[in-house]
């Protein structure tokens, strides 16, 4: 019986308590968004995001400074998320080796981690890099996919976009997903964006809500700063006037490469796309790489807020040569059929454009990364590597369906359940217990 930390499945309790009353786990630490059900089992609790742990008294770890140096900025930026303009670096990194101490000590008698999602938030990524850079212990994790009711499975997170390495656990349930050659796609999380309440939210969420969630007194970090909500909304009000320079009216005709930016701060692209979290840095490349008469335009995403977009961002931005800041109400679809090709880090345009037949340039590790006319950036890379691209689509059709072979059947992330219009919840949580126990026996 494997002693496990339990990361998550919000969804699926149920799950986890027929594992460990089958003895097939014993769950020695749960971290969860809902304390539901949890006490039926013999084991620590803690809600995500939560300080509250104690202090460890411990010497110094001879492991401690390589792990620091590899770990800390990436921990900063996956943690600051959920904590905006709260801690200043050097608070930043007492957090850090709080959690480095707790740690240590927790996971030196544990044989596995099950993680709901890919660890992005901080301190779930600090378990994992210690667990794998430091104890050796098995790491399970599971993520929703676009097709409904399918997870991807992955036990490194570099191998994100490499499912076929975990051929073994193929579950053989052969799909058959019919892809229609089109850029446009039904995306569930890109409706019922309201643009024209963008100021009314600026004002309610940062000094009303936040205001008022700070004279939490049960929360000595959020209670810390009472300026936190105020400079949030300062924030937010100079992100409205900054975006008042984006571009609504453009030229199609003109060559150009459709770069349409990440929201941030997003799993997708500051944890899966490794250095290329400054998106920049990509565009800069790209610049770099195209004709002097070609262009970039830049589409701010349509749901990102202040964060990661202060004014050095877009100063940075506007002295990239070639590019032109394009409004959100620009239409992704209108520049995905203009463009000589899009680029984007690990984002569904990426997806669209070669579902429609046109060849993309990615940075990251997106999961369709090794589907026909994907082209990873290198920087030896020239526009007519994916210029010369022509896609196969009844083969791009058969790859999709063999990548999706290796998906198990469940839903992890409920937010993805509107997309399974057969959904039942004790169907889906005898589906996860079985890519669970199938993993495991394994």
């Amino acid at each position: 019986m494997k002693k496990t930390i339990v990361y998550g499945f919000d969804l699926v309790p149920e799950v986890i308590l027929r594992l460990s009353k089958e003895n097939i786990i014993d769950v020695k630490f749960w971290i969860t968004g809902r304390k539901h059900k949890i006490t039926q089992v013999n084991a620590k609790t803690i809600e995500m995001h939560d300080l509250k742990f104690p202090w460890i008294k411990n010497t110094y770890i001879k492991e401690y400074d390589k792990f620091f140096d590899k770990n800390f900025l990436n921990f900063v930026e996956y943690y600051s998320r959920k904590r905006l303009l709260e801690f200043d670096l050097f608070e930043y990194q007492n957090i850090f080796n709080k959690y480095f101490y707790y740690l240590y000590d927790l996971l030196k008698d544990i044989d596995m981690i099950l993680f709901s999602t890919i660890p992005h938030f901080g301190f779930d990524f600090l378990m994992y890099k210690m667990a794998k850079e430091i104890f050796n212990i098995k790491t399970v994790m599971f993520y929703p996919t676009l097709f409904p009711n399918k997870m991807w499975y992955l036990e490194d997170i570099k191998d994100y976009g490499e499912f076929n390495k975990l051929k073994y656990l193929n579950n053989k349930n052969q799909v058959d997903i019919k892809i229609n050659k089109t850029f446009k796609k039904e995306l569930f999380y890109m409706k019922n964006i309201n643009k024209k309440s963008f100021k009314k939210s600026c004002f309610y969420k940062h000094l009303i809500k936040d205001f008022f969630n700070s004279l939490n007194v049960f929360d000595p970090y959020t209670n810390k700063n009472k300026l936190v909500p105020f400079n949030k909304y300062v924030k937010c009000k100079e992100y409205i006037k900054l975006s008042k320079n984006f571009a609504n009216d453009i030229d199609l005709k003109q060559k150009f490469v459709y770069f349409p930016l990440h929201m941030q701060p997003e799993l997708t692209s500051n944890v899966l796309a490794g250095k290329y979290s400054d998106q920049l840095l990509a565009i800069e490349k790209i610049s770099k790489m195209i004709p002097d008469d070609w262009k970039i335009y830049v589409k701010e995403n349509p749901k990102q807020t202040f964060y990661q977009r202060d004014k050095y961002f877009f100063e940075r931005l506007k002295n990239i040569d070639k590019v032109v800041l394009v409004g959100k109400d620009v239409d992704t679809y209108e520049l995905l059929e203009g463009c000589q090709f899009p680029a984007t880090l690990t984002g569904t345009v990426g997806w669209e454009a070669i579902s429609g037949g046109k060849a993309v340039l990615i940075f990251g590790q997106a999961w369709y990364k090794n589907l026909p006319g994907v082209i990873q950036y290198n920087d030896d890379l020239s526009i007519d590597d994916i210029l010369n691209i022509n896609i196969d689509h009844e083969l791009l059709q058969k790859e999709v369906n063999k990548l999706i072979s290796f998906c198990f059947d469940g839903i992890v992330d409920e937010n993805y359940i509107k997309i399974y219009k057969d959904y039942d919840q004790s169907k889906n949580e005898d589906n996860i217990y079985k890519a669970i126990k199938k993993v495991l026996d394994e």
